[in-house]
Formats: structure tokens, C-alpha cells, sequence
């Protein structure tokens, strides 16, 4: 157990869970105001999807599957990417198509993208903003000599378990929290760009194909995320690729935004 953590970490993790909370937050204000007709309703629509099918459906499958897929870094790959996919674009899909149903035959791509700052938006408060701040909290605690209000009580498995992720968030290289508080930035861009691919699946009559398309993509941005949790791959390989990722999307995406629009004018 870290008896002392240094103080560059714990403000490290304070600004990256402050960044990782506000960042969404921003995003959604300043494209209200840019998009006035756009509706906050599609945000919170978005929000509820990730945490139904991303922290809900794909969890219980996780219980059942993970134990099998563990062994083997190319089925824990595959499996992992393909059921975020699966799970996400699945989740989107069925939003616009049932409980979004006339925004969705409003055809307006502009809430498209608050869905997506939703649903990008709350998986960054809630998987890193409020993990930080918590971990931040927990080595205050630790430096103070007052871990026992962490870990008393806990059985020894689980307080072993709870010292290896206490000691990931709270003693990694400065750098890891940067390249962290980057990957979000990156990923509710990403989560905006699927977001107007499958409102036009939802949307588009012959675009029904953008939402398989959407699936497979969405894998194929997680693969490094998942060889990285198998420490087959450093961090900053995985931020690459997020990048890359990030620019070929977000290209593809603009174009068929500014295509949703020009039918939309016509």
C-alpha cells in the first residue's frame, strides 16, 4: 500500500477529474448557444443511453463473458471492441428510433451532435471525472495516515484489489494523467461523430448501412484501448491511434452533418 503519495499526482488527479467533468459541459453550452434550435432533451437522451447499454446491458454480458475471454489477449480484443460497439451503436440506434422518434423525422442533424455531447459527455464525467476526484480524495486520506477509513472493514481480497487501483490512478507518471484527460477529449469526439452516423441510419432512407458501419467502426477505435488493459500496448499507442481515429471521424462525419443539412434546406 502507498504510504505516500506525492502532491504533484494528487493535484495531477484533481485537474484532470475537474477537466474530464467541465469539458463535456462546455461543449454542450457552446453549441446551445451556436445551435439555438437544438434540443437539451437529445443530450440528456444521450446520457441515459450510455449508462442503460454501455453500464447496464454490456455489463451483465461482461459477468458471463469476460471470465471466458480473459485467458486470451486476441478473444479479450475482440470481444471487448466488438461488444462496445455492439452495445453503443445498438443503444443510439434504438434512442432515435423509439424514444426519439420525432425528432428523429425532424431529420435535424444538429441534435444529433447534443446527443452525442451527451453520451460522450456523461462516460467522461462519469468513468474519469468522478474516478479522479475520488482516487484524489482517497491519497489525501493515505497522506494523512488515515487509510483506515479506506480500506476498514474490507476483506484481504478486497483490499488488495482496492490497493492496485488506488496505486494505478495515484502513483503513474505525471504524463499518464495528460494523456488520460486527452483520450476524453478525444473519445466524446468520437461519440459525437457515431452519433450523426446513425441518426442518419435512423433518419435516411438508404442509410441504413451507417449503422453496422458504425458498429465495426467503433470496434476498430477500441482495439487499442483493449490491448492496452492486456498491457500489450503503452498508453501513448493508444492516444495515437485515438487520434487518428479522431481525424478520419470527424472528417466523415462533417461531410454527412453538412449533407443532413443540405437535404434538410432543400
Amino acid at each position: 500500500m502507498p504510504e505516500n503519495i506525492p502532491q504533484l499526482n494528487i493535484i495531477l488527479l484533481i485537474a484532470s477529474g475537474i477537466f474530464c467533468t467541465l469539458l463535456p459541459v462546455a461543449v454542450l453550452i457552446k453549441w446551445k448557444l451556436k445551435n439555438k434550435s437544438s434540443r437539451l432533451i437529445c443530450a440528456l437522451a444521450g446520457a441515459l443511453t450510455f449508462v442503460v447499454w454501455a453500464l447496464v446491458f454490456e455489463q451483465m454480458l461482461h459477468l458471463v463473458m469476460l471470465p471466458v475471454v480473459q485467458g486470451s489477449v486476441v478473444a479479450y480484443t475482440v470481444y471487448g471492441a466488438l461488444a462496445a460497439g455492439l452495445f453503443e451503436e445498438t443503444g443510439r440506434f434504438v434512442t432515435f428510433k423509439l424514444f426519439l422518434k420525432k425528432t428523429t423525422q425532424e431529420g435535424k442533424p444538429e441534435n444529433a451532435v447534443m446527443f452525442g455531447i451527451g453520451h460522450g459527455g456523461i462516460e467522461s464525467i462519469m468513468i474519469i471525472g468522478v474516478n479522479m476526484i475520488s482516487f484524489a480524495a482517497m491519497a489525501i486520506l493515505i497522506n494523512a495516515g488515515q487509510s483506515d477509513l479506506i480500506f476498514g472493514g474490507l476483506d484481504d481480497a478486497t483490499k488488495q484489489i482496492a490497493i492496485g487501483q488506488i496505486e494505478t490512478f495515484t502513483l503513474a507518471e505525471p504524463m499518464w494523467y495528460v494523456l488520460v484527460s486527452f483520450e476524453r477529449l478525444g473519445a466524446v469526439a468520437v461519440h459525437i461523430a457515431f452519433s450523426v452516423f446513425v441518426f442518419a441510419a435512423a433518419s435516411r432512407k438508404g442509410k441504413l448501412w451507417m449503422y453496422p458501419a458504425s458498429v465495426v467502426g467503433h470496434a476498430l477505435v477500441d482495439v487499442f484501448a483493449a490491448l492496452y488493459q492486456k498491457n500489450v500496448v503503452p498508453l501513448i499507442v493508444c492516444e495515437i491511434w485515438l487520434a487518428v481515429c479522431v481525424a478520419v471521424l470527424g472528417y466523415l462525419a462533417v461531410r454527412v452533418y453538412k449533407s443532413m443539412k443540405k437535404e434538410q434546406m432543400a
